[in-house]
């Protein structure tokens, strides 16, 4: 699969293609990599930190690392059922059998159930086929992690540096504010003021519906591209329903320059965003290839501005909230400088 999807995109000359066992990456002599992607696998092994160090192996020092793992409290319906069916199916070995058991379970259920109440989180067992529901239910080696067991193991034990990032959702689903919006002042200042680990493990906590962990991992801090540098070139991420900067000039233009209400319901992004004086030229001009200064030049340019231009720092100010509300939800990033894809990759 892999190899094909390689060839479609024209890279399969340029990849080396290695299958091999995690553990085996020490031994294996390919180099250090600038980045690993391990998604759904750490936590299938016998000993996940075993994995971990394997991969660490080969981590070039300024470099990161992707990785998914389970998260314990949004499968909490799911290992009741693990457990359920570990008892019903002692003694079968036959894995059709255990999969014919385990959708009559399913289909028996009472709605009292854990996993019947928080079903909608989990689609593997109805989209994945026999293949996903062998996966969810009834994976023989299968582990899951809270926010600080992952503090204490990536952070505490191996000096790693966090930034978490939910699939689709971004980093909201680990801001307490996101499940707790009808939160008092005093809760409010008292949340705000906690170790960002401990406002994650209580938004984890709060929601309940953190199915996975997604995040990146590096050897060194300060590594999230910061805002504000005029030579870091904004983009959308590359999707199949990505917006544009145009669309954002539409949606600003059909309020009339009046404030409106973005919103991203997976994500629980629901903000009142006001149009600014600048916000509506800087998405006109942003095309995932202009530095924030080349957009910041085009403003100025404009007749509406000619006269007073407005310096860097101004603009920024003024794109901020927007900035801050699609960032927080992977929908707007930043590059620092192109990628020659040229060169030959690993």
């Amino acid at each position: 699969v892999a190899r094909r999807r390689a060839a479609i995109n024209g890279y399969d000359r340029r990849i080396h293609f290695v299958q091999a066992s995690l553990l085996d990456l020490p031994r294996l002599d390919l180099g250090r990599f600038d980045y690993v992607n391990c998604i759904g696998v750490l936590h299938h092994l016998a000993d996940p930190d075993a994995g971990l160090e394997a991969l660490l192996s080969v981590l070039a020092d300024d470099g990161a690392m992707a990785i998914l793992v389970y998260g314990l409290y949004g499968r909490t319906g799911v290992y009741q059922l693990q457990a359920l069916l570990r008892v019903l199916n002692a003694g079968v070995a036959d894995e059709a059998l255990q999969i014919a058991n385990a959708r009559a379970v399913l289909a028996a259920l009472p709605a009292s159930n854990w996993f019947k109440r928080g079903e909608e989180l989990h689609g593997d067992h109805t989209a994945g086929g026999d293949a996903g529901l062998f996966d969810l239910l009834l994976h023989p080696q299968d582990r899951a992690y809270t926010v600080p067991e992952l503090y204490a193991w990536l952070v505490d034990r191996h000096g790693l540096h966090l930034q978490f990032s939910d699939l689709q959702r971004g980093r909201l689903p680990y801001a307490p504010e996101t499940y707790l919006p009808q939160a008092t002042p005093a809760l409010r200042e008292r949340l705000a003021a906690l170790p960002e680990r401990d406002r994650q493990a209580i938004a984890e906590l709060a929601g309940g519906d953190l199915i996975r962990h997604s995040f990146y991992a590096t050897r060194r801090g300060g590594t999230r591209a910061p805002y504000g540098q005029p030579d870091y070139i904004p983009l959308f991420p590359d999707e199949l329903h990505r917006p544009s900067g145009a669309d954002f000039v539409r949606l600003i233009d059909h309020h009339h320059g009046q404030p409106l209400r973005l919103t991203h319901n997976l994500a629980r992004l629901n903000r009142v965003m006001e149009p600014g004086r600048y916000v509506r030229s800087i998405f006109a001009h942003m095309d995932g290839q202009r530095s924030f200064g080349s957009i910041f030049d085009l403003v100025r340019a404009e007749p509406a501005f000619r006269d007073a231009p407005p310096d860097d720092a101004a603009l920024f100010a003024d794109f901020a909230p927007w900035y801050e509300a699609l960032e927080s939800i992977e929908r707007l990033v930043l590059r620092r400088v192109a990628v020659d894809d040229t060169q030959p990759g690993r």
